[in-house]
């Protein structure tokens, strides 16, 4: 992965806006992202964002606008720099609700009452991961092509549907207010172990490239900090909001 041309750098370095066409979950989720790394940001989102960010847009030097940008974030299928879907392919998101195009199928099935537990191992990985990504690539104007983004660790169908179906319980009742005893036992974290690759189904879509633009951007690399558990939270919150 390389930086784009000199005058594009000299343009973060100079106070360079940040554009993000769409109006889904995620593309709200890296403007917010881009606003707390105190970028310049352009998007159609700006006079809904400017209110609920007010104190971080006064007291930081994080600017929210609605103009043309320098480095293009595109989730709209419009020409961009970085076009999510074409030059940054998301697996296994799990959204912060029912917003996102870019979120997997089968949470919303299983809130719907389909049930159902499709084969195949999964990457889940949350929209606020996702998005941060997504935020430091354009920040430090990354030329991407042909990268993946998906969680690291392996998950089968049976180890997510039975968080999902504790977890979702929980929140039913929590909005409800009648919890049964089972309920308000505490359930013991996932059972985190190293999984070997060739034993799943699928193999892990390939993020070292997503790393490596990574690592050069800010020295961070990829890495997801929210867990399944945490981003599934995240998800029944939006649900129910």
């Amino acid at each position: 992965m390389q930086l784009l041309n000199p005058l594009v750098q000299h343009l973060l370095s100079d106070g360079m806006i940040v554009q993000v066409r769409g109006t889904c979950s995620l593309s709200k989720s890296i403007v917010e992202r881009l606003l707390y790394l105190e970028a310049k940001v352009s998007s159609s989102l700006c006079k809904s964002l400017s209110k609920q960010h007010i104190s971080l847009i006064k007291h930081t030097q994080a600017e929210l606008m609605e103009s043309d940008g320098d480095y293009v974030i595109s989730l709209d299928n419009s020409p961009g720099d970085l076009v999510v879907g074409k030059d940054l392919i998301i697996h296994d998101m799990i959204s912060d609700g029912f917003q996102s195009m870019w979120s997997s199928k089968v949470f919303h099935d299983w809130i719907n009452g389909n049930m159902s537990l499709p084969k195949g191992t999964h990457w889940w990985v949350g929209q606020s991961d996702v998005a941060d990504a997504i935020a430091r690539l354009g920040l430090h104007a990354q030329k991407v092509e042909n990268m993946h983004v998906c969680g690291r660790r392996a998950w089968n169908i049976e180890e997510t549907y039975d968080e999902f179906t504790h977890l979702w319980s929980r929140s039913k009742s929590g909005q409800s207010g009648e919890f049964t005893s089972e309920l308000l036992e505490p359930k013991p974290p996932p059972n985190v172990r190293v999984k070997s690759i060739p034993n799943s189904t699928n193999e892990r879509p390939k993020i070292s490239d997503l790393h490596e633009a990574l690592l050069k951007s800010d020295g961070q690399g990829w890495r997801p900090a929210q867990n399944l558990r945490v981003a599934l939270m995240h998800f029944f919150a939006g649900v129910m909001s």
